[in-house]
């Protein structure tokens, strides 16, 4: 009985044994996907596109396709590896927001995978103080490689700032000095040379200087001013001591010099 049930159990092996040599093995082909480098910027940034997972097609050729538009290196043959990197650059006439970079193979299949071009704009770090503020420019979504321009509008007229160059995505960041110009809002624009461009508002608020904090009676004092209205009466008062009348130039600014009068020590405004 013991030996009878032996005997079943080692001709079931034997079987199973040679199921197994008779049946090979069929490995599982990963499914061909690619990935973008990177994976969102503005005209003019360079993409790198890779892809994994074609050994199927290999030795075949792959169409390339950005936003509809086959790319420049396109058609591609496909290494026996299945695997392949390729770029090009973002055209300057490609719609703003989420494109699609698209390949197809020799059957008819399709692989896609979302870019999102960028498009133009400016932040301030800060949108309020006097004049001579230091103000940072963050932007994004301009012609990368490229220069922007910086322009500040005051008293009907755009001043320019300077430039800056664009990084390898469409962004970059710029400083400059807030400069003479009355009280409000004054626009701030960024542009580069294809017209991309973008604005943000900063507002002046009045300020004055003193030549010197702490002085003896009848010693001079300067006194400036700037953010002030454009061509405007004004007086200025030593605590509440009218000590002089003036007037502020084009872009709001002033500057008057007084003697300190007989007065008890002390600080005053």
């Amino acid at each position: 009985m013991k030996i009878s049930r032996m005997l079943r159990i080692l001709a079931l092996a034997l079987v199973f044994s040679l199921a197994l040599v008779l049946v090979p093995a069929v490995p599982a082909l990963a499914l061909p996907e690619i990935s973008l480098s990177p994976a969102s910027g503005s005209i003019g940034t360079v993409v790198t596109v890779t892809g994994t997972g074609f050994e199927s097609f290999g030795g075949t050729e792959i169409s390339i396709f950005f936003d509809g538009e086959e790319i420049a290196d396109s058609p591609l043959t496909v290494p026996e590896s299945g695997d392949f990197t390729t770029s090009f650059e973002v055209p300057d006439d490609v719609e703003l927001g989420t494109v699609y970079v698209r390949i197809t193979t020799v059957i008819g299949g399709a692989v896609k995978k979302s870019f999102i071009v960028e498009e133009p704009e400016i932040e301030l770090d800060t949108d309020e103080g006097p004049v001579g503020t230091m103000v940072t420019v963050e932007g994004k979504g301009f012609y990368a490689g490229g220069a922007v321009d910086f322009y500040y509008y005051r008293d009907g007229s755009r001043l320019n700032l300077g430039d800056e160059t664009v990084g390898a995505t469409g962004e970059f960041s710029y400083t400059f000095a807030v400069p003479d110009s009355n009280v409000g809002e004054h626009r701030i624009k960024a542009e580069d040379a294809l017209d991309n461009s973008a604005e943000a508002e900063f507002e002046v608020v009045p300020a004055v200087s003193l030549s010197a904090d702490s002085g003896a009676i009848n010693g001079e004092l300067t006194i400036s001013g700037a953010g002030f209205a454009s061509d405007s009466d004004l007086d200025v008062y030593f605590s509440s001591v009218k000590m002089v009348e003036d007037e502020t130039n084009k872009y709001g600014s002033f500057e008057v010099t007084i003697r300190v009068p007989t007065i008890e020590s002390g600080a005053y405004e």
